[in-house]
């Protein structure tokens, strides 16, 4: 009897031990598999003209040679860059924008917005001086056509202000003068300064010498200035009123108690007698003075 409790106990013992197993076996096997594991993923947003401009080719103003550059991550490299059509000069070692009037290796300078970089044309006031900005966004020296109008930018450093700055009043270019307004427009056809008069061609030019205006003829004095009264010219007297500079023609002149005439072509007339539609004849000496009359 005992023999067979014991049997009975160790049938039950084993019976109570097959599940354990199998959970075991189970075990054994998911502890070889991998977990599932939720995957992060991190999503960059990049806008149209940003995937775009990410494998682009830099179209760069003037002479500078095109510079790629990647817009991942907001990592730039150096050299010019286009962003949201404007155009930034990024430095390659701090990644900083250039900010301010910047002039590069080859002697080019271009005006950055002080504020954002962004590269800046046309008329720009800089410390007080204008400047002009090509649609390149070089700085143009010399002369400029803006409108209707004639400029002239500074062409040297050490002179008129520094270069590139808008000039005003008078200015020497290739032996000539010309003069600029106040607000740089270059002035042509009559000019009062000062008490004087000046005549500026079309071009801008200052006139000197003999010069025929709308019919009548005026005389400049090397200076520019208009001149007025008595001139002496190849030889011969002329006189050019005293109020408007033109050059008199036939007439009669009575001067400081004196009495002249001048020609046809304006030259007085010496030694030599004029009949005149008064009903006289005048003889003028040798200095162009009348020293009598007849009755004709």
């Amino acid at each position: 009897m005992k023999k067979f409790v014991a049997m009975l106990l160790c049938l039950i013992l084993c019976l109570s031990l097959i599940p354990t197993a199998a959970f075991a076996e189970e075990a054994a096997e998911a502890a070889e598999e991998p977990a599932e594991v939720a995957e992060e993923v991190e999503y960059l947003v990049i806008d149209e003209e940003e995937a775009e401009a990410e494998e682009a080719l830099i179209e760069v103003p003037g002479e500078f040679e095109s510079t790629a550059f990647e817009a991942m991550n907001d990592s730039w490299y150096g050299g010019w860059q286009q962003i949201g059509g404007k155009w930034y000069f990024i430095d390659s070692s701090t990644g900083a924008r250039a900010k301010g009037l910047c002039t590069d290796s080859k002697g080019n300078s271009f005006y950055f917005d002080p504020t954002t970089g962004a590269m800046q044309t046309g008329w720009q006031k800089i410390d007080g001086y204008w400047y002009y900005f090509n649609a390149s966004g070089y700085m143009v020296t010399g002369w400029l056509k803006s409108g209707n109008a004639w400029f002239f930018m500074s062409t040297a450093s050490s002179i008129y202000n520094g270069r590139g700055v808008m000039q005003t009043g008078w200015l020497k270019y290739n032996n000539k003068w010309y003069y600029l307004m106040s607000d740089g427009k270059m002035k042509t056809g009559w000019l009062t300064l000062n008490g004087y008069w000046y005549y500026l061609n079309s071009d801008g030019s200052m006139e000197t010498g003999w010069k025929q205006i709308s019919g009548k003829w005026y005389f400049f004095n090397d200076g520019g200035s208009m001149k007025t009264g008595w001139h002496k010219s190849s030889g011969k007297w002329y006189y050019l009123d005293s109020k408007d500079g033109y050059m008199l023609t036939r007439t009669v002149l009575f001067l400081d108690d004196a009495t002249y005439a001048l020609d046809d072509d304006g030259s007085m007339i010496t030694n030599r007698s004029v009949k005149c539609n008064d009903g006289y004849t005048y003889y003028f000496g040798s200095d162009g003075k009348c020293y009598y009359r007849v009755k004709t």
